[in-house]
């Protein structure tokens, strides 16, 4: 009998009479719960029968549990009956393997009465997990008091009319075990909490207590501290908080209790008796999954249901809603005697009540902004105890179903400030430049609070303007206004009131040049006493949108964005400063100047790190299921969500309202349409009337009102969709494609047809590319190692460790780095395509060429030229350019010293310009913009062959040999067999691969999901193969020629194709390729054409002219210069996160391949027209097997393939196909290479 335990943690009650019961055979006792297991079918303590059930019982891994799955009949039943129990109660849980093609609603009998219905497409849950060591084997509870009282129970699950569907319906384990006393005491617990009011589950509640949403800001004891907390930005990429003496940080270890159930939540754990000693601790801010506690999940729970059909918008479903409580005691400062103490939450997900002392504080349950209490009247000398209960979906859920990896727990900052009585609750900084652009007014709205003063009279408000030195501006007091007037200083009231000051040309700010001011708001008593101070730091800006474009200072901006969820590669959601900076960074370095916060508002600390580094940010309130796309749903124009939708968008706007980075405000990403929608548009203009308004429903010209925001947006367009469907402007606003360019894997085809339409269409305002980061973190695997989490670990019902490809989820690998911040080849074009700099050639003869400045703000002479001259790849000249001026929009041209090219050499001109001094993003040499230009077009020179061969020519091989050289092939198959050069092998007689033969597929990218289903169904990777004729001939120069005719027989068609080979004695063999398809009429596109083969381990290094250095391909090469290139085989890898086709390099004339020492022969291949080529240890079979990088086993032999043509990358993983001119049709082709061995 195998030992079995338990892994979820439930207390079970044992029974000595149970375990006396035990067989050998089909009921067996596993941690008190017996298990019916009808793999065996019958034996002395219980039986198996089923009726109706077609087949015999398929075993699950190595258990012994089994299951029958089949069609159901009309009277088709299972039924496990277990005999010789003890009368009482017991406790029921059924087992399934949950499958799509299984039934949503299995019903289930015990003894006779029908308890319910179970989804076994799902996996089974809210039941013991029960575990051999090896395997777990989840079950669910269905009954928890089925009488027996004549020692019997019998279990029955039945069928249902769905023929239609053909679901089938699951017969797999049943255990039972008897329910004790306590275990009813438990469960009358349980039926309280049921029935219990809870405010997760009714969306008319969304906060409850909490604090008017405001700026992120806290109050300082003077402007010194103020003044270093902003300050501090500038030297370390963060404010302060600590700055101030009415800053207390909550972060650190917490006491953690995570229950997988809702019923089963710590109760009472906030009275400051409850004993936490014995739970664990978590750090705060954290995810909790990543500490072992569940699995986050891809979207949320309650809009997968709805998905599913399986759920009801409102309902949250408890079996799937894991619960947290967190403890920590905390002591207020004596010098805040008397004060108003905050508690300040920036960002719990999903849901929240909050405890203090044992008296409830509030609740709240919008994850991604902040949640403030005044807990003042909670407090007590001394220690205090903070308890918090965190619940993993709420009916909030519903309004953050991004496209992204849902953790849990409180994810960021907590802390506790102090304010007085009287205090600046609120303030709003904005800038009114004039018709110039250069002189402005600074304005402030400020909101006082009077929390308690009877009745506040003569305080006054004095604004200070500081420059990024710390210098005072004008003025000390810049502007001064006294907010209490009459009765407005009334106890409870807050009093607004605006503040303005004229300012002589301040520097602006822009993404170009971030500079920053601090603008610090003193509040004094009626004595002059300072009572607090505040502030923000501040850029002055005007951001003017219309059909013309957007309009930054004055200046024509386009939007070279990102789409970016917050990941961290070991925090999650959960991100750290560092980790921010490098994003910034990163795109800063590779001419991204715009970021979405898709699709919530972000970490407050971001929004700082995007006002000092300079990149433009859109901010996002929300997200709902995206199949209400275009049509009313959720929020609609349902009541119910209104005051939700409301307060979203009010907070994030409020918090971020003072950020110079913000020049967009989203109301929400693909969630239908609506009055709620619109009403939340008014909201944010009633709020903030200076900054353009956004909101993309997929296709904003099928709305009827377009009032509420302002500009129009589609995602994914194709070219040509956007020339003739957008190429106009429409309803008096201008256009951005607000996802486009998806770059799922190997991705971002024609990145560079889109831009040239941009800059030409002057009310396309720009777009974001889907998206900027892998949604992966660092895991443990089974083995011990670390590697990259997969969609498929966080998969509902899969396995946490799996090697097939079928399990795959592409869930948030769509990116343009890796979670660690290491940069995808696909970033090379992003940066080339958007540079700032233009090059055009004016004239090839004269070398002259044409500078565009199309910064905004910059002139190029904060960079420095050069210039180099290739002669065949090679530098043969070379120079520095002369400072030059020329301000934004203007041009310049000139001539370059190149000086005489010689006549049949391949000249070019690359063209390089870099940083000339330090910035806060990269140092003095890092090159901003390239280009290259040919010059002198040469056709590539091709080795000649020479010398005499023999041959021997045998029943079953045919053998050349020549010189050093010697190469044999089968003539059964037609195949190269050996390829020796002075005795050494060069192909891999030990791989699967065998000899050099047509190939014409490649591993399906995520971008071939237009394509990938015939070539796969019809297994293009696997044809029949047959040859047709072989023969070989000496010919009058001495040299061979093989003559190979073979057919690829494939499911859809068919390939005829010729082999020959011209083979010399000086090692040179030119190989003529010609195919004919036939059939094939599924296939829009082939996915290449060319040859394969298997090289051996030896050849490492590789050096090729063409492309490169990093991967490229026909439709993404902008940024890859022709040029000669030397990396090994090893490097030229990819690890896509999902495995794909990956590291081919195009427009290659020559490619050779050797020992890295540089001993033994070298292999070639040459072309006079140019070809492609990767040389990988991966076959592309193996990225087809396997669901992530980790799995993949290099080969020891080096897979060269070389292509004649190959399918562009294209945009289709969510988005159009690749552009007519890089599809392969299927048609003849015919190619010749000339392979070289020495």
């Amino acid at each position: 009998m195998k030992h079995f335990k338990l892994k979820n943690k439930i207390t079970l009650i044992f029974s000595c009479l149970l375990s006396t019961m035990l067989a050998t055979a089909g009921v067996i006792e596993v941690d008190g719960w017996i298990v019916n297991d009808e793999s065996t079918q019958n034996d002395s303590k219980g039986s198996f029968v089923a009726h109706g059930f077609s087949g015999t019982v398929a075993l699950r891994g190595n258990l012994d549990w089994g299951q029958t799955s089949r069609y159901h009949t009309a009277d088709g039943y299972a039924q496990w009956t277990f005999v010789g129990l003890p009368s009482g109660l017991y406790e029921v849980a059924v087992s399934h393997e949950p499958d799509t093609n299984h039934t949503t609603a299995a019903p289930l009998f015990v003894q006779g009465v029908a308890v319910g219905t179970v989804n076994q497409r799902q996996a089974a849950a809210n039941g013991p997990v029960l575990s051999d060591g090896q395997h777990e084997i989840p079950f669910e509870v269905i009954c928890q008091n089925a009488e027996v009282s004549d020692g019997t129970l019998r279990v029955r699950v039945g069928t249902v009319d769905n023929t239609s569907q053909m679901e089938f319906v699951m017969a797999d384990a049943v255990a039972i075990r008897p329910v004790t006393e306590a275990m009813q005491q438990a469960a009358s617990a349980k039926d309280a909490l049921r029935d219990a009011y809870v405010f997760w589950k009714d969306p008319s509640v969304y906060t409850v207590n909490t604090l008017s949403h405001q700026t992120t800001k806290v109050p300082y004891a003077d402007l010194q501290s103020a003044k270093r907390s902003l300050q501090h930005l500038a030297a370390a990429d963060y404010v302060d908080l600590e700055a101030s003496s009415y800053f207390q940080s909550l972060n650190g270890d917490w006491k953690f209790s995570w229950a997988k159930h809702p019923l089963e939540r710590a109760i009472g754990f906030e009275s400051p008796d409850f004993d936490v000693s014995g739970w664990e601790s978590i750090p705060v801010p954290s995810c909790w999954e990543l500490y072992g506690y569940g699995k986050p999940f891809f979207g949320t729970v309650p809009t997968t249901r709805m998905r599913e059909e399986t759920g009801h918008v409102i309902d949250i479903p408890d079996e799937e809603n894991s619960v947290g409580s967190y403890r920590r005691t905390f002591t207020i400062p004596e010098a805040w005697e008397g004060r108003q103490v905050i508690l300040h939450f920036n960002g719990v997900s999903s849901a929240f009540n909050v405890w203090v002392n044992g008296k409830f504080v509030g609740y709240d349950q919008d994850a991604w902004t902040d949640a403030a209490f005044n807990i003042t009247k909670h407090l007590q000398p001394g220690e205090n105890v903070l308890a918090v209960q965190v619940i993993r979906w709420s009916d909030g859920s519903n309004l953050e179903d991004a496209a992204a990896w849902s953790f849990s727990g409180i994810l960021r900052d907590v802390y506790l400030y102090s304010t007085a009585d009287l205090h600046i609750q609120d303030f709003f900084l904005t800038s009114d430049l004039d018709e110039n652009y250069e002189d402005a007014v600074l304005k402030a709205e400020v909101k006082v609070l009077n929390h308690q003063i009877k009745h506040a009279r003569d305080y006054q408000v004095e604004m200070t303007l500081l420059d990024a030195n710390g210098q005072t501006v004008g003025a000390q007091q810049l502007a001064v206004a006294k907010p209490f007037k009459d009765r407005d200083g009334a106890g409870g009231l807050v009093a607004v009131m605006n503040m303005e000051a004229a300012i002589d040309n301040p520097r602006k700010w822009s993404a170009e040049d971030p500079y920053l001011y601090q603008v610090l708001l003193t509040l004094r008593d009626n004595e002059g006493n300072v009572i607090e101070t505040t502030g923000a730091n501040f850029g002055f800006r005007e951001i003017v949108l219309n059909v013309n474009g957007l309009f930054v200072n004055g200046q024509n901006v386009k939007i070279k964005g990102v789409n970016r969820h917050e990941n961290d590669p070991t925090g999650g959601k959960t991100l750290t400063v560092e980790g921010m900076v490098k994003d910034a960074i990163l795109m800063k370095q590779f001419n991204i100047n715009a970021v979405r916060s898709s699709h919530y508002p972000n970490d407050t600390r971001w929004y700082d790190i995007c006002d000092k580094y300079g990149l433009y940010v859109m901010d996002e309130a929300l997200e709902t299921s995206d199949f209400f796309i275009k049509r009313e749903g959720l929020p609609g124009s349902d009541t119910r969500w209104l005051g939700a939708c409301v307060d979203r968008v009010a907070a994030m706007v409020e918090r971020a309202k003072n950020h110079p980075s913000i020049i967009f405000w989203s109301l929400g990403n693909e969630s239908g349409i609506g009055r709620n929608l619109m009403i939340m548009g008014d909201v944010v203009r009633r709020i903030d009337p200076t900054r353009p308004i956004s909101y993309d429903g997929r296709e904003t010209v099928e709305m009827q009102q377009k009032d509420w925001f302002d500009m129009n947006s589609s995602m994914y367009p194709s070219i040509d969709y956007l020339k003739h469907h957008w190429g106009q402007p429409r309803d008096g606003k201008p256009y951005i494609m607000i996802e486009f360019a998806h770059a799922m894997g190997n991705a971002l085809g024609n990145y560079d047809v889109y831009w040239d339409l941009i800059e030409e269409t002057p009310h396309f305002v720009g777009g974001y590319i889907w998206d900027w980061v892998a949604q992966t973190v660092w895991m443990d695997g089974q083995d011990g190692t670390k590697r990259w989490s997969h969609g498929t670990d966080f998969k509902r019902g899969a396995a946490h460790e799996g090697e097939s490809k079928h399990a795959a989820s592409d869930g948030g690998v769509y990116c343009l780095i890796f979670s660690d911040r290491s940069i995808q080849p696909e970033m090379h074009e992003v940066k080339k395509v958007q540079q700032y700099i233009g090059f055009k050639l004016l004239s090839a003869a004269n070398a002259e060429v044409e500078l565009e400045n199309k910064y905004n703000f910059t002139n190029l002479n904060q960079f420095v030229g050069s210039w180099e001259l290739l002669r065949n790849g090679e530098v043969v000249n070379s120079a520095a350019f002369a400072p030059i001026d020329v301000e934004p929009g203007d041009t310049a041209a000139g001539q370059l010293p190149v000086g005489t090219l010689d006549p049949g050499a391949e000249y070019l001109l690359n063209i390089s310009y870099k940083l000339a001094s330090d910035t806060l993003w990269a140092k003095a040499g890092h090159e901003v913009a390239c280009e290259q230009f040919i010059l002198q077009k040469a056709t590539p020179p091709v080795s000649e062959g020479q010398g005499a061969v023999q041959l021997s020519d045998g029943a079953s091989e045919l053998v050349v040999t020549g010189g050093a050289l010697s190469v044999r092939f089968n003539k059964v198959t037609g195949l190269m067999t050996s390829l020796q050069v002075e005795g050494q092998e060069c192909l891999a007689p030990q791989s699967n691969i065998k000899g050099i033969d047509l190939n014409l597929y490649r591993a399906p990218i995520s971008n071939d999901r237009w394509f990938r289903g015939p070539w796969m169904h019809k297994r293009i990777y696997a044809p029949e193969q047959s040859l047709l004729s072989f023969d070989a001939s000496k010919e009058a120069d001495g040299s061979a020629r093989v003559r190979v005719s073979k057919q690829n027989v494939h499911m859809n068609g068919r390939v005829d194709y010729q082999l020959e080979y011209r083979i010399y004695g000086n090692g040179v063999i030119r190989v003529h390729c010609a195919m004919t398809p036939a059939g094939f009429e599924d296939f829009e596109t082939l996915p290449r054409v060319g040859l394969k083969l298997a090289l051996d381990s030896s050849f490492e290094t590789v050096q090729w002219y063409g492309r490169g250095p990093h991967e490229n391909y026909p439709d993404r090469k902008t940024s890859a210069f022709l040029g000669n290139y030397t990396t090994t085989v090893t490097d030229m890898f990819v690890p896509y996160l999902n495995p794909q086709h990956n590291g081919a390099r195009s427009d290659v004339s020559h490619v050779s391949l050797s020992k890295p020492d540089g001993s033994g022969p070298v292999f070639t291949v040459e072309s006079s027209k140019p070809f492609l080529f990767t040389a990988l240890h991966f076959d592309e079979l193996d990225y087809s097997r396997y669901i992530r990088p980790g799995f993949l086993k290099p080969r020891e032999e080096t897979i060269l393939y070389l292509d004649h043509r190959m399918l562009g990358l294209g945009n289709a993983s969510c988005g159009p196909k690749p552009l007519p001119e890089y599809m392969l049709p299927v048609q003849p082709y015919q190619f010749d290479l000339t392979l070289r061995v020495e």
